[in-house]
C-alpha cells in the first residue's frame, strides 16, 4: 500500500491485508484491519520504511485471523518489535513475550492506552526489553513466571538491574539479592515510589560490593535487611 492511499476514505471502516501484501506506507489505512496472523502484521510493519503511523487517525482496531486483538502473544518466530508496531491500538489489555525475545522498540505499543500487563518467562527476558518498552508504556503489572512482581527476587545469574529496569512501576515493593557483584544502574527503578525494602542474604555479601557513584541501590530505599 502506497503512502496516504486512502486519504479521504473515510467511509472505509474496515480492511483485509492479504498475506501477499509486502508493505504498508505512511497513513495508509482507514478503519479496522484484518490480518491472517500476529507475524504476518508485524512483518508488514518491519519492511514498511521509517518512523511513522500506517494509520489514518487513531481509530483503528486489528483483528487476528478474525478475532479482535486484546491478549497479545509474541510467537517465538518474532524476536524483535518494530517501531509503531502496535500503536494506537486500545483493544489491547496484555502482551507476553517468549524466552528468546530479543528487543521491542520503545514506540512499538504507543498510545496503546489499556496496554497494562506483561507477561515475561524470566527476569531477564524482562531486562533485555524493559529500558526501551517502559519509556513510553507504563505497565499496571508486570508477570514474571506468571507471577505478579511484588517483592522481587533477583537470581545470582543476574548482574545487572539496568536503567529504567523497573520504570514507573508501582507494584514493587521489596527487592532481594545475594549476587556480591550485582550493579542497579542509575534510575534502575525510578517511579517505583512503593519500593522500601531490600534483603540482602549476608553481611558479607554487602560489604564485598564494588561501590561507585553510579550504583544506586539505596535510591529511594527505607529499610536495609541483612
Amino acid at each position: 500500500l502506497k503512502d496516504y492511499v486512502f486519504i479521504g476514505g473515510e467511509s472505509i471502516k474496515s480492511i483485509k491485508l492479504p498475506s501477499s501484501l509486502k508493505r504498508i506506507g505512511q497513513q495508509a489505512i482507514h478503519g479496522n484491519v484484518y490480518v491472517d496472523s500476529v507475524e504476518a502484521w508485524i512483518n508488514l510493519i518491519k519492511n514498511s520504511p521509517g518512523r511513522f503511523s500506517p494509520y489514518v487517525g487513531s481509530k483503528t482496531e486489528l483483528y487476528i485471523n478474525g478475532e479482535l486483538l486484546v491478549d497479545l502473544v509474541i510467537p517465538e518466530s518474532v524476536t524483535e518489535l518494530p517501531y509503531g508496531a502496535f500503536m494506537f491500538l486500545d483493544s489491547i489489555e496484555s502482551v507476553s513475550f517468549h524466552k528468546k525475545f530479543i528487543k521491542a522498540d520503545q514506540g512499538a505499543f504507543t498510545f496503546s492506552n489499556n496496554l497494562k500487563n506483561v507477561y515475561v518467562p524470566d527476569l531477564e527476558t524482562w531486562l533485555r526489553l524493559s529500558a526501551d518498552i517502559c519509556l513510553l508504556t507504563d505497565f499496571d503489572t508486570i508477570y514474571i513466571d506468571n507471577e505478579p512482581v511484588v517483592n522481587l527476587v533477583i537470581p545470582d545469574n543476574i548482574d545487572k538491574m539496568p536503567s529504567r529496569a523497573f520504570y514507573n512501576y508501582e507494584k514493587l515493593e521489596s527487592v532481594s539479592f545475594s549476587n556480591p557483584k550485582l550493579v542497579f544502574e542509575m534510575n534502575w527503578a525510578s517511579g517505583c515510589t512503593n519500593l522500601k525494602s531490600m534483603y540482602v542474604d549476608s553481611y558479607d555479601t554487602w560489604m564485598s560490593r564494588e561501590f561507585n557513584q553510579f550504583d544506586t541501590i539505596l535510591e529511594d530505599i527505607e529499610c536495609l535487611y541483612i
